[in-house]
């Protein structure tokens, strides 16, 4: 099914907290959507937290 929200979230070295706010994004849409985080940097702290649980939530979705 195509994403029929999609929700930009910006980020700046915001580490594992990133993670807080994902989950909530996550919890409070209830339409199929896509979250697009965007870092200005390849050595921003956020990335490697926002590809863990992009790994997680696929895994996840695969169980069903």
């Amino acid at each position: 099914m195509k994403p029929r929200v999609s929700v930009i979230v910006t980020a700046y070295n915001e580490g594992e907290g990133v993670l807080t706010h994902l989950h909530r994004l996550l919890e409070s849409v209830t339409l199929p959507c896509e979250i697009l985080v965007v870092c200005d940097s390849p050595d921003d702290t956020t990335i490697p937290f926002v590809l863990a649980l992009e790994r997680a939530r696929t895994r996840e979705s695969r169980r069903w």
